[in-house]
């Protein structure tokens, strides 16, 4: 969103092509060994994953809750073919490098392995649909966040904060509470 506003749509774009490279190489790393990362003998991945997830997400609520917001009025959209790059190879390392999204591949991979034993093509299926819609929703958030511009004051971009805040500690705190019932 932040690269739309700033930078434009078609800047945009080029961040969520490198958001959606770094999932297929997550998703690769996942697939092709998630049991390296299942504890030997124990294949409860609902609670490990359950338990991260949780965590991760009251870390981000928090963080949410508590991040001051930047006033996007008179900001100029700013265009440059050099970002163009920048802004994929942006994309692709805040992407990987989010250890939520490794575990939320890690987690999906491990309960179509485990629990329902998904064939290959059932599999590929599966995660070129998850891809497409990473994908897609990305390109709406940056097509609507140009369009977004003149509502977002200091104040509102403030209560926005505040209730996606809220709204990742709920699940939180919801996944805290799966995890404890498949101990």
């Amino acid at each position: 969103m932040k690269c739309s506003l700033e930078h434009g749509f078609r800047h945009a774009v080029f961040l969520s092509v490198g958001v959606v490279i770094a999932d297929l190489a997550l998703l690769g790393i996942a697939y092709g060994g998630v049991e390296a990362f299942l504890p030997a003998g124990d294949y409860n991945v609902a609670f490990w994953v359950q338990l991260l997830g949780g965590a991760l997400l009251m870390s981000l609520g928090i963080s949410n809750m508590l991040q001051k917001p930047t006033n996007t009025e008179g900001v100029k959209v700013v265009e440059s073919s050099t970002l163009i790059f920048h802004n994929l190879v942006k994309g692709f390392f805040i992407n990987i490098l989010n250890p939520a999204n490794f575990f939320e591949w890690v987690g999906t991979a491990g309960v179509l392995k485990t629990k329902y034993a998904f064939e290959t093509y059932e599999n590929v299926s599966f995660f070129s649909g998850a891809l497409l819609a990473v994908f897609i929703t990305e390109l709406l958030v940056a097509y609507f966040a140009g369009h977004l511009r003149r509502f977002l004051s200091v104040r509102v971009v403030r209560f926005i904060n505040i209730v996606m805040g809220s709204i990742f500690c709920s699940f939180g705190i919801w996944l805290f509470s799966e995890a404890y019932k498949n101990f």
